[in-house]
């Protein structure tokens, strides 16, 4: 940056110390005017846009932020500004505002009758919290490897264990290869500051879990990277369960593609799908309808 030099009105230079001498000595208030900083005018838009950090601190796997907005408060990890790993509208919670957690409810489309459900990746416990609070006997077990994760949950977003809602502190793939249950709908959705944690994409993985679901029940993996990556995950399921067995979703707005793989040979059709869908609409189990989003259920890319 070109520093520049005043002038006088003769067009002779002038010192700025000078020139800053001059003018404290003809004003009185000068001096305590010019003691205070400066400070850059802020626009009332770019305040509102700054997060609230309530919580702030680190673990052995990141730092992990939960912040607020407006009336929206978000889990974030690595950097204040990152993308939302859950998120709770202060004004409605019970609604559901991350999109591929409505997404990941149509997983309920594929399993005939649900009695149980495993979790690998807690957050801020948004997917766990919902279809406790809609199927309240379900037994659900939520892996979550970090516990300042766990942490932020209970204080910031409502999670109460109980009975039938337990939180285990454990790497999601060490968890799936020791324990002997059965579930009847997987959710995989681990997640680190720089993405999925590599060792749960592989076909080790995929396989145990999916020794771990019931004869009739579904493995939902929610995949947020890139369209190739996505992709190639997708395959890695696909050969572990059988093409004719996975079923996608892409999310309109974050492009998240969510994989639902069942033992079966072949995964139920769009037609039986929709109208399940449209059943469970009926009783009003869920804060949003499932029905539109049954409509986006394709063959993997």
């Amino acid at each position: 940056m070109t520093r520049r030099i005043a002038t006088n009105a003769t067009g002779v230079n002038v010192s700025p110390t000078l020139l800053l001498a001059a003018v404290m000595a003809l004003s009185p208030f000068a001096p305590s005017a010019l003691a205070q900083p400066l400070a850059p005018a802020a626009s009332a838009g770019a305040a509102a846009a700054m997060p609230r950090v309530l919580f702030d601190k680190t673990s052995a796997y990141s730092r992990v932020f939960v912040v607020e907005e407006g009336r929206q408060r978000m889990l974030r990890f690595g950097d204040v500004n990152s993308v939302d790993q859950s998120a709770k509208s202060l004004d409605d919670p019970a609604s559901v505002p991350i999109e591929y957690v409505r997404y990941a409810a149509l997983g309920l489309l594929f399993v005939p009758e649900i009695e149980s459900m495993l979790m690998i990746g807690l957050g801020g416990g948004s997917f766990t919290g919902l279809v406790h609070r809609a199927l309240p006997e379900v037994r659900i077990d939520a892996v979550e490897i970090d516990p300042v994760v766990v942490e932020a949950a209970k204080r910031f977003f409502g999670l109460v264990e109980d009975e039938k809602y337990r939180v285990h502190v454990a790497d999601g793939a060490a968890f799936v290869r020791d324990t002997r249950m059965r579930y009847d709908l997987i959710l995989a959705d681990a997640g680190v500051a720089e993405g999925i944690p590599e060792h749960h994409t592989t076909d080790p993985f995929f396989s145990s879990l999916r020794e771990r679901l019931t004869s009739d029940g579904v493995l939902v993996v929610n995949l947020g990277l890139d369209a190739r990556e996505n992709a190639t995950i997708a395959r890695r399921i696909e050969a572990a369960f059988g093409v004719g067995a996975c079923t996608c979703a892409r999310t309109p707005e974050d492009a998240n593609l969510l994989v639902f793989a069942t033992r079966r040979e072949a995964a139920p059709g769009a037609v039986r799908l929709r109208a399940r869908a449209v059943a469970i609409d009926g009783r009003r189990l869920l804060p949003y309808a499932l029905a539109p989003l049954a409509a986006h259920l394709s063959p993997c890319p």
